[in-house]
């Protein structure tokens, strides 16, 4: 949460007029994160201070999958949008078992990862993104 790039995506957000709101889960299990997500994301649903129409999600590394996640499990039309920095596609060393089920995300998603990241290689990732068509932007980032 306090990497230079999460921060700089935070800053950018909030001088264009965004409300962002910054969370960590310390827990490794991802059905735990995927509930922290939605329990933010019903609060903010929820709460009448902010009175939003919407939101869009996201996380780095774990927490992509888990906003991911969260947005799958959405059924209220809130989460609006998904932004995936670093997505893990496989698990450390196991390129076979791909994490696909963030290509079913009927909602616009963007994914940054950088060229040199092992958990997901570029020509692997954009393959399943073409499945996306125009909801699915993926960048690279030269590292």
């Amino acid at each position: 949460m306090n990497q230079a790039h999460l921060r700089g995506v935070a800053q950018v957000l909030a001088r264009a007029g965004y409300l962002c709101l910054r969370f960590t889960c310390k827990g490794l299990n991802i059905n735990y994160r995927i509930r922290a997500y939605t329990a933010v994301v019903d609060f903010l649903r929820k709460d009448s201070c902010f009175a939003l129409q919407g939101c869009i999600v996201g996380g780095r590394s774990m927490g992509a999958r888990a906003a991911a996640g969260a947005a799958l499990a959405d059924t209220s039309g809130f989460v609006r949008g998904v932004m995936c920095l670093s997505y893990p596609l496989h698990p450390p060393g196991e390129p076979d078992k791909l994490r696909t089920d963030v290509f079913s995300l009927p909602l616009p998603t963007l994914f940054v990862s950088g060229t040199r990241d092992p958990m997901c290689p570029a020509g692997t990732f954009r393959k399943h993104t073409e499945s996306m068509g125009a909801r699915a932007e993926d960048r690279l980032a030269t590292l």
